[in-house]
């Protein structure tokens, strides 16, 4: 599959690097959208339905959003979580309590460039 952002790829040239991308952390998660490498979710339900219903294969997936679980000896499926509705709001609860209030109002991690 052809990505216009090649991620690491672009700086290593290895095929292995295409699409790959380094994971930020949790901690506040709830607000610092724009979501994914490309900022094209606006919202975490955006993501959560995303990577329950909606990964696509390639072939630098991660192993772990793969299975072998398709019956068929040594060939990955992509791994969906397929999770209910309910399921899906618990997640995005979850992920607001990541949230660090104090964190955000300390001067000391204010903008240094304002």
């Amino acid at each position: 599959m052809a990505y216009t952002d090649q991620g690491k790829g672009a700086f290593t040239g290895r095929a292995a690097d295409r699409g790959l991308f380094k994971v930020p952390t949790l901690r506040n998660i709830a607000v610092t959208g724009p979501y994914m490498h490309d900022g094209r979710f606006a919202t975490l339900m955006e993501v959560v339905n995303h990577y329950s219903d909606g990964v696509a294969d390639h072939p630098n997936l991660h192993f772990r959003l793969e299975t072998l679980d398709d019956g068929q000896a040594g060939e990955a499926e992509v791994l969906r979580l397929d999770l209910s509705q309910a399921e899906k709001e618990a997640l995005v609860a979850f992920l607001h309590t990541l949230t660090d209030e104090e964190v955000l109002v300390d001067e000391k991690y204010s903008d240094p460039f304002k």
